[in-house]
């Protein structure tokens, strides 16, 4: 085993690090432009990039071969900070401030950008978040300066942007503040602030008018409720809720009043189990809770609408506290800590015998897996082995398909976010330690490491003393041999009857075969 994740690690070291490289350096040296909020629309790769003391931190993009600014909307030094990139009927809405216009909403597309309506007249901000589209609409919460933080529309047209409901009128600028819009049923839903001070923060739903924006129920009759972690399950809304009396809990809703009910008061009495990361993976719910009992573990909600514990991964009441819940490839992937190994990559089948550690990435401390993003049918993820810092990790599953496929930052971390498919290619923010944090790409080599690329090959005798034969079908264009570091010791150019090892000294090599097809590597033991 030891030898065989040996071998994964030097192919790693050898092929893989070819395929990530740097897009481009956008502003040279070691400053770094940090970019960040990626987005694809129309076939470009939108983000933001910072120059610090020359443009602020403006909107960019790429085709994967250069970094550009669009713009510098805000001029000068300052920031615009575009933020909530969304695409809409064909044109790219997101949030920008200039010193106009104040922080507002913009449209455009290509190069081409402006403020699409000054919702807070003058330099004043109205700053719009959660941009939703619903119904051929966008929706979104806004700050007018009239009504306060409220709920808006717009058909993408200036005339057509406009407030949706004045849904808290208790003053003139007290705000509703509308969040977490999920659609069920053919209304969005989304939690805000009612008028009356005991309501306060409720669920509510809105058909696109202003007479269908209406609160649904007072979960919690003397305060906040705050409903959270909307999500669409089995024919029900789920979310998570306070009602005053069992603590933060999950919720369902079939849109009616009566069909609005706890669903299990999972830690009892008023303290919150606190569900998160609600995910939905073959046919039920998972999540994250708090029991007093387990501690903080994973459970699900079936298709019978009951709460089950998928697993006590930390066993007792102590927390192994689930996260990065993530459907891949037929399981649920998520990073959690046993209480044995740290925080680590696992998985589950759906039962507590099929939740398992895929692998224990650093063994000495933990990895802390995060930012799991599926390209080219595997998954891509940040973690630390514990030797060579926060780097691009890998898994097909397997936990010698677990592997790290680029040192960025050789010894340190180049700590890789925003993990974005685009072109083919797997776009990311990353730290080469020279460039700053900066635009990288990695594409997936074609040639993959597999058993049966491996099995292709046999090399007789092995154990050898003296030299080995390469036993296959395949036209050899030309043979290394490589040391555990990955240095070439010796280099055969052509297809040889037999390839002479007796100058190597005894230990433990690996043979990369060059065939028209590509590459393949055995392991060779010289005694």
């Amino acid at each position: 085993m030891k030898q065989l994740l040996l071998l994964c690690f030097i192919l790693t070291s050898i092929y893989s690090n070819s395929q990530a490289s740097l897009v481009d350096d956008f502003f040279p040296g070691s400053v770094g432009t940090f970019p960040q909020k990626f987005h694809v629309h129309n076939g470009t790769l939108y983000f933001t990039t910072t120059v610090t003391g020359l443009t602020g931190e403006e909107l960019s993009y790429s085709n994967g071969a250069f970094v550009n600014g669009v713009a510098d909307y805000n001029p000068g030094a300052a920031d615009s900070s575009p933020t909530g990139l969304i695409s809409y009927n064909g044109n790219l809405y997101f949030t920008a401030e200039n010193n106009t216009d104040g922080k507002e909403i913009w449209k455009g597309n290509g190069l081409s950008f402006s403020v699409l309506k000054d919702i807070n007249p003058g330099s004043s901000n109205s700053t719009p978040l959660y941009y939703t589209e619903y119904n051929g609409n966008l929706i979104f919460s806004a700050f007018d300066g009239i009504a306060g933080r409220e709920l808006w529309i717009s058909d993408g047209t200036n005339a057509g942007t406009t407030r949706l409901k004045d849904i808290n009128t208790s003053t003139s600028t007290t705000d509703s503040n509308p969040d977490g819009f999920t659609e069920y049923n053919g209304l969005l839903y989304f939690a805000a602030r009612t008028s009356i001070a005991t309501e306060g923060i409720e669920l509510y739903f809105t058909d696109g008018t202003t007479s269908g924006t209406q609160l649904l129920i007072d979960i919690n009759p003397n305060d906040d409720s705050r409903p959270q972690n909307l999500i669409v399950f089995n024919n029900k809304l789920y979310f998570t809720a306070d009602n005053g009396t069992t603590g933060r809990e999950l919720w369902e809703t079939d849109g009616t009043v009566s069909g609005t009910q706890l669903v299990l008061d999972l830690n009892p009495g008023s303290v919150d189990s606190n569900p998160q990361n609600l995910t939905i993976y073959n046919n039920r719910l998972y999540f994250t809770a708090t029991s007093a009992v387990v501690g903080n573990e994973l459970f699900y909600v079936g298709t019978n609408g009951n709460i089950t514990q998928a697993a006590n991964i930390n066993p007792g009441a102590a927390d192994s506290f689930p996260n990065n819940l993530t459907v891949f490839n037929g399981k649920l992937y998520f990073s959690t800590n046993d209480g044995v190994n740290g925080i680590e990559l696992w998985e589950t089948s759906g039962t507590s015998f099929t939740t398992v550690m895929t692998k224990d990435i650093d063994p000495i401390g933990e990895s802390t897996p995060m930012g799991f993003t599926e390209y080219n049918g595997k998954l891509y993820f940040n973690a630390d082995d514990g030797t060579n810092g926060r780097e691009l990790w890998v898994t097909d599953g397997t936990t010698n398909g677990t592997i790290m496929v680029a040192n960025i930052n050789a010894g340190s971390d180049s700590d890789p976010i925003g993990l974005t498919v685009y072109n083919n290619e797997l776009f990311f923010s990353a730290d080469d330690g020279v460039s700053g944090r900066e635009l990288w790409k990695y594409k997936d080599p074609t040639l993959s490491i597999s058993n049966t690329e491996l099995n292709e090959f046999n090399l007789y005798p092995n154990p050898s003393q003296k030299g080995f034969t390469i036993q296959t079908k395949a036209i050899v264009k030309g043979v290394d041999i490589l040391n555990l570091e990955g240095k070439k010791m010796i280099s055969f150019k052509n297809d040889l009857n037999y390839y002479d090892i007796e100058s190597l000294d005894a230990g433990i090599y690996f043979v990369s075969i060059k065939t028209i097809n590509g590459k393949s590597v055995k392991k060779l033991v010289k005694i």
